[in-house]
């Protein structure tokens, strides 16, 4: 096996011995004397497959290939690349009586590809890709796209999908037609839909074919098993059972302060924020990460570069961007994001500038946005049906870097912001009333909706700047908070996100906590260490993923802005 240098990645093609069949007629069958290896395919470089190429030859008397043809094909090309090799192949021919005869036989080649710096692992795939073609056809090529990366589930997985290719080489009626893991069936199917075709064609013009893809895996009958910790302090204590490592993402734009929104389609838009360096200064960019494949990938820009804005995903599937702050000052301005196009429009200007202030979408599907203004006890309502903004009622205390959360009942949760103050806003009478007090004063510190309906409010700045390592509950039956805790680590800008088992997880911020992790489990009213982070985080965001999994992504700390890592948070 020999190592071919392709645009910069290295690729192998492995041959495994011929498997020769039909040599019972013969005295003596025929054996290889020379071959070359196949080359990758273009396409199947860019897609990082791994596949299976099974011809039927005869192998003449002169101790060439003859009748080539391909009884198992792979697809993405390689099946012409392993025609192409085997008319270079030479065998010693086959014998009956005594004389060199004509001996079918069948060639297996295996495609592996192994490329430095891949960001996702692709060990123990294997993918086909092969399509129904009319007379004269041309095969459809994929140009853009690659394979997802291996399941998460241990074991041997395999999939199955129906898929026509239509004349702009956009794949339509994607179907399941086997599959024995559910999540990464899920996976698959998005990473297909995101494939971009060379379309099929017939005497030049473009046609639609319909094909079948196969993709297995083969893995280890169990998962790793997860890291176990003996802590220092207590030899006799029970081990403390982490989550993986997380996994690095490449390609973020070095930002902070920006915002995260996890799309309808599970794809997390990625807006604004504050480029870091020696000249800061505020973003306009967006990008979209795609959890199928991992890649981060740039899309239109916003109409204004802004940090420190609020993002919310609206009914209609599009995001209302608002406020935020350039070069010092408060906007009043606020655009629309439409994953459909990847484009920003405008939508409105709010009745004042607003920065660090606080968005919520209500249940009836308009936003109510508070706080951060000149006035920072000021309110007001954006309709997404007439795209206008109208002033509403004022909260009961001025708030600035404090939290909002849409409780279980359609109230809005309003508390902190440099005070220990909370209260509550009814969407139906769109008044505000005060609540019982927190247990302190908080500003930047996380509200995360539990399970049970009640909501964890951790750590913060305090009146004095210093981070708090507190925690409390804010129960919505009684109107009241208590105590719960405390955090391992004080930290302020930080992010926490509900996991799918009902912990939170708690990500980075200031107060040396910027690349520790901790994980809140309500059962109990505990938290305990989670895994390290591969980069420091602080004023980032953290997005929960359809799989699970947590996105941490941005940094305020130098040298860490573009520092994205996936956290396996099952």
């Amino acid at each position: 096996m020999r190592s071919l240098p392709i645009s910069g990645v290295f690729l192998a093609a492995a041959i495994l011995s011929p498997i020769i069949a039909g040599a019972q007629t013969v005295d003596t069958p025929p054996s290889l004397l020379y071959r070359v290896e196949p080359e990758y395919s273009a396409e199947a470089t860019r897609a990082r497959v791994q596949s299976t190429v099974v011809l039927s030859i005869v192998v003449g008397e002169d101790g060439k290939a003859h009748d080539v043809h391909v009884a198992q094909g792979a697809g993405f090309g390689l099946d012409e690349k392993a025609i192409e090799a085997m008319d270079q192949w030479r065998f010693t021919p086959g014998t009956h009586d005594g004389h060199p005869a004509a001996v079918p036989a069948q060639v297996e080649m295996n495609f592996s590809i192994l490329a430095k710096n891949d960001k996702l692992d692709h060990s123990g795939q294997r993918a086909r890709l092969n399509f129904t073609l009319p007379p004269d056809a041309t095969r459809p090529e994929l140009a853009v796209g690659m394979l997802p990366g291996n399941p998460i589930a241990s074991g041997d997985q395999s999939l199955r999908f129906h898929l026509r290719v239509d004349g702009l080489g956009l794949p339509k009626e994607v179907t399941v037609l086997s599959s024995n893991d559910a999540v990464w069936e899920k996976q698959v199917l998005r990473v297909i839909q995101t494939w971009r075709f060379r379309p099929a064609t017939v005497n030049g013009t473009a046609v639609l074919v319909e094909g079948v893809f196969e993709i297995e895996h083969s893995g280890p009958l169990e998962a790793p098993a997860p890291m176990i910790v003996q802590t220092e302090t207590d030899e006799a204590s029970t081990p403390t059972r982490h989550i993986p490592a997380p996994l690095p993402v490449l390609g973020l734009i070095a930002r902070s302060n920006h915002t995260a929104t996890r799309l309808a389609n599970g794809t997390v838009l990625l807006a604004g924020g504050l480029a870091p360096g020696a000249n800061p200064h505020e973003l306009s960019s967006a990008q979209t990460f795609e959890w199928a494949t991992r890649a981060i990938a740039n899309t239109g820009n916003m109409l204004a570069a802004r940090q420190n804005h609020t993002a919310t995903l609206l009914k209609d599937g599009t995001v209302l961007i608002v406020g935020g702050e350039a070069e010092g000052k408060a906007l009043a301005s606020a655009e629309i994001f439409d994953p459909s196009t990847g484009r920003f429009s405008s939508t409105g200007t709010m009745h004042e500038p607003r920065k660090s202030h606080v968005a919520a979408l209500l249940p009836d599907g308009r936003v109510l946005i508070c706080g951060g203004g000149a006035d920072p006890a000021t309110t007001e309502i954006y309709d997404p049906r007439s795209k206008s903004f109208r002033q509403a009622a004022r909260m009961t205390a001025p708030r600035v870097y404090f939290s909002a959360v849409v409780l279980k009942d359609g109230r809005v949760l309003l508390a902190g912001g440099g005070s220990a103050t909370a209260e509550v806003f009814d969407p139906e009478s769109g008044a505000f009333s005060a609540t019982g007090g927190m247990t302190a004063a908080r500003a930047a510190f996380s509200a995360t909706m539990l399970n049970n309906g009640q909501v964890l409010m951790a750590g913060g700045d305090g009146p004095s700047g210093k981070e708090f390592g507190s925690a409390e509950i804010f129960d919505p039956v009684a109107n009241a908070f208590h105590a719960t805790g405390p955090m391992a680590a004080g930290r302020g800008g930080y992010v926490a996100v509900l996991l799918s088992n009902g912990k939170v997880l708690l990500t980075g911020g200031k107060g040396g906590a910027a690349g520790l992790t901790e994980i809140y489990d309500p059962a109990t009213g505990t938290f305990s260490a989670g895994p390290l982070l591969a980069g420091d985080h602080v004023n980032h965001t953290a997005t929960l993923l359809e799989n699970g999994s947590v996105l941490v992504a941005g940094s305020s700390v130098p040298d860490s802005g573009n520092s994205a890592e996936l956290i396996s948070a099952q």
